[in-house]
């Protein structure tokens, strides 16, 4: 969960917290076990890792570094799952080039101002057969007030996720969050203008639960290889080099 969630008073068991736990450890079992080698640990960076509730996940997975700027997070992050953490920011990532055979960015690249320098930092740290997986919030037109009482910059337009994450050798794009954005978008867009407010809403748990359910199905499919038309989140798989995935930069398919 994002910090500034917690703060506003999200519950850990609302229903797009639980999805997107889900989602995360469903993309690292797709994308990072399977090119796991036996001889050593990777090292995976986990930046901006918010409340720090999905760390557990990666324990067994290779060796966790957690990178994030505000110092109020690392009071939170469990220690007990993290080899070491770092207070630095995403542009000026404090370790040498080629150093992180994984890095996981959910949800930070939307507060970064410069964001292609981010990815170029993130490209930068990661070894010459890295993988890179980042979220980010998708349709610059429903920027709300719950984007500015985030913090965000920007929502994301497909042709800017493209552009920044050029550096990299091969990207895959999926969409996530299908079933419910256009409700969600017209909430957004009917809420753009007024004070800056995260939309917190404490379902009943029935209508909770029901949202969960169509999400985690989306949490299973798109890590599988569905691929949704459109979403309010995309993701963005990156190797710096090899051809473990290919995808045109044209539209949201396999090669």
């Amino acid at each position: 969960m994002d910090y500034k969630d917690l703060l506003s008073g999200q519950k850990f068991d609302n229903f797009w917290s639980m999805a997107r736990r889900d989602l995360m450890s469903n993309l690292v079992r797709r994308f990072l076990e399977p090119g796991l080698r036996d001889d050593r640990q990777p090292r995976i960076l986990n930046v901006g890792a918010g409340t720090g509730e999905f760390l557990e996940s990666l324990v067994k997975l290779g060796k966790i570094h957690v990178l994030d700027k505000n110092e109020d997070v690392m009071d939170i992050v469990p220690k007990q799952f993290v080899d070491e953490c770092k207070v630095a920011d995403i542009k000026e990532i404090p370790y040498p080039s080629n150093y992180f055979d994984v890095i996981l960015c959910f949800d930070v690249l939307e507060h970064v101002r410069e964001d292609r320098e981010a990815m170029v930092e993130l490209h930068r740290v990661l070894t010459r057969d890295g993988l890179l997986i980042c979220t980010v919030p998708r349709f610059p037109f429903i920027y709300s007030s719950h984007d500015r009482a985030l913090g965000h910059q920007r929502r994301y337009s497909m042709d800017r996720i493209i552009n920044i994450t050029k550096v990299f050798t091969h990207v895959r794009i999926m969409n996530w969050n299908f079933s419910l954005s256009i409700p969600i978008a017209i909430l957004r867009l009917l809420r753009r203008k007024v004070k800056s407010k995260e939309d917190v809403v404490d379902f009943p748990k029935p209508v909770n639960l029901f949202f969960y359910f169509i999400l985690r199905l989306e949490s299973i499919l798109v890590p599988a290889g569905i691929l949704y038309p459109f979403g309010l989140t995309m993701i963005a798989i990156c190797m710096k080099r090899g051809k473990v995935m290919s995808r045109s930069r044209k539209r949201d398919a396999w090669k």
